[in-house]
């Protein structure tokens, strides 16, 4: 499993869904950190790896939402009955109110994606 940020009662591992057609892959979101300008900034990811044995393995981030600065956001999976993978992004909490983010296109914050 990739590194997971979870130095915040908001942060860590927040979904886990397998794939309808082949039940060894696995999809799961989680709060990634990263570098930004010098200072730790965090975002939502999303990886898939292959379960083998209970273990699993071969695991990369196939999507990487944008980062942010303030609070941190949330995202929840889903698969359609076709097999497409749905990923909601939460807004950060910090803006949550306003919904600054979720309305503008131009970002990742608050939007669901196939």
């Amino acid at each position: 499993v990739p590194e997971v940020f979870s130095r915040s009662l908001r942060a860590g591992l927040m979904d886990i869904a397998v794939h309808p057609d082949d039940d060894r892959i696995v999809y799961l979101t989680y709060t990634k950190s990263f570098e930004r300008d010098g200072s730790d900034s965090l975002t939502v990811a999303l990886a898939r790896g292959r379960l083998e044995g209970g273990v699993l393995t071969d695991v990369q981030d196939i999507f990487t939402a944008d980062g942010w600065d303030l609070g941190i956001a949330a995202s929840k999976l889903h698969f359609a009955p076709d097999g497409t993978l749905f990923m909601s992004v939460g807004g950060s909490y910090v803006f949550a109110s306003t919904g600054e983010y979720a309305q503008d296109p131009s970002t990742h914050f608050g939007k669901l994606l196939r």
